[in-house]
């Protein structure tokens, strides 16, 4: 196993790796093991691999669109406000 030592001194490099780091763990708890360890024991192959990508991109544009009703929703209720001022 490798020991990566990170040299960035973005702080932004390093939330996302830490979100990254975090996510692992918690997959490997999850899940008991790794995606490695997957590729390894045949669990997961490449078809298995991209199948995951597209439902995660799948899910992602949910979040957007999720998102922007929040944001439009909130736009409306800023204007309300400001009328109502």
């Amino acid at each position: 196993m490798r020991n990566y030592v990170t040299r960035t001194r973005d702080q932004i490099v390093l939330d996302v790796i830490e979100k990254i780091d975090n996510r692992s763990v918690m997959g490997n708890d999850k899940y008991g093991g790794t995606m490695m360890k997957e590729i390894e024991n045949g669990e997961k192959d490449l078809k298995d691999f991209i199948i995951d990508v597209q439902e995660e991109l799948m899910d992602a544009l949910l979040y957007l669109e999720s998102a922007k009703h929040c944001l439009n929703d909130a736009i409306q209720d800023a204007a309300l406000r400001m009328v109502a001022e």
